[in-house]
């Protein structure tokens, strides 16, 4: 059997896959334009992020946040970064912020089905991957997180 921390781990590294791999054309094009400071911030944090230090990105992310509480690409890093450290509750709230300020950010939306997945919320997961797909129907992740959260539901 799979031991709890083999699997957040492996899901862990999966994160940094689908953040990197994310086709550019998937992020939501923003007419927000953050501060200097809060986007140096962001970019320090992916590259923590991207590292595997997802402590001190989520540190950056907040950092920026700080100075630009309204910067969305650092709320969903932010919850990317919460995500891989198992903080899935805060991860989602996280997310739903950054969906609420942009609601067409396929790549949040996925994030925030990660994180009810990992909280056994698979019909609240199964929405948000269905809405990633509405937005973008090309990118993968959501597709392959719907398919998971169907058979957790039974709706094969």
């Amino acid at each position: 059997m799979i031991s709890n921390a083999f699997y957040r781990k492996c899901f862990s590294l999966y994160l940094v896959v689908v953040f990197l791999s994310a086709p550019s054309s998937v992020n939501a094009q923003s007419v927000y334009e953050p501060t200097a400071q809060a986007a140096e911030l962001n970019k320090r944090g992916e590259e923590f992020l991207n590292n595997r230090a997802y402590a001190e990105a989520a540190k950056q992310f907040r950092k920026a946040l700080a100075i630009d509480p309204n910067y969305e690409v650092a709320l969903r890093n932010l919850g990317t970064a919460q995500e891989a450290l198992g903080k899935d509750e805060l991860a989602a709230g996280t997310l739903q912020k950054a969906i609420k300020i942009a609601p067409d950010d396929a790549i949040a939306l996925n994030g925030l089905g990660h994180a009810y997945f990992h909280q056994n919320k698979y019909q609240e997961s199964a929405d948000a991957y269905k809405k990633a797909i509405a937005i973008h129907d090309s990118y993968p992740e959501p597709w392959n997180g719907l398919g998971a959260a169907l058979l957790k539901l039974g709706k094969t």
